[in-house]
C-alpha cells in the first residue's frame, strides 16, 4: 500500500514540474502576443534565442521595486552567466537575426527575458552592444503555465 501511495505522490509531483525548455517556450509564446514584441519584430525577420542562461540578478535589478528588494543586494558574487543550455537554440526562428533573446535562471518561480537588437554577430551577453530599445519581461510560474507580470522598456543609446 505504501508503494502505491509513494508512486502516486511521485506522479503528482512530476506532473507539476515544468521543464526549462517548456518554460522558455511558453514565455516566448506569451511575449509574441505583446505589442512591445510586435513593434520590435516588425523590423526583423525573426529572433535568435541565446543558449546562455543569465543569472537572475542580471535583470532583476530593473524590477527591484516589484520584487521588494534593495539595490545593495545586487552586488552579490553571482556570475553573469548561470549556465549554458544548447537546447534553447532550437527556439530561435532565425540563426542570424539581429534580434536577440536572453533568459535568466528561475528564482522563487520568477524569471526574466530581455529582447533587444544588436548588429553584432557575437553571441555572448557580456560582449553585445545594444542599441535602440530593449524590453525586459518578468514572468511568474503558475502551476504548469506561466504568467507575464510586467514589461519594461529601456533606452540603450
Amino acid at each position: 500500500m505504501s508503494n502505491i501511495i509513494f508512486l502516486l505522490i511521485v506522479k503528482f509531483i512530476s506532473t507539476q514540474l515544468i521543464s526549462d525548455d517548456d518554460l522558455y517556450k511558453k514565455a516566448l509564446y506569451e511575449m509574441e502576443k505583446t505589442e512591445e514584441f510586435d513593434n520590435i519584430i516588425k523590423e526583423n525577420k525573426g529572433y535568435f534565442v541565446s543558449n546562455e542562461i543569465l543569472s537572475f540578478n542580471t535583470l532583476s535589478l530593473f524590477y527591484k521595486d516589484e520584487l521588494g528588494i534593495s539595490a545593495h543586494q545586487f552586488f552579490a558574487k553571482d556570475k553573469l552567466i548561470a549556465s549554458d543550455h544548447s537546447s534553447l537554440l532550437k527556439l530561435s526562428t532565425r540563426k542570424r537575426s539581429y534580434l536577440k533573446v536572453f533568459f535568466t535562471e528561475v528564482k522563487d518561480d520568477i524569471f526574466f527575458c530581455e529582447v533587444f537588437e544588436t548588429n553584432a554577430r557575437k553571441l555572448k551577453y557580456e560582449e553585445l552592444a545594444k542599441f535602440g530599445i530593449s524590453y525586459i519581461y518578468m514572468f511568474k510560474i503558475k502551476g504548469n503555465g506561466i504568467k507575464l507580470m510586467h514589461i519594461k522598456a529601456l533606452s540603450n543609446n
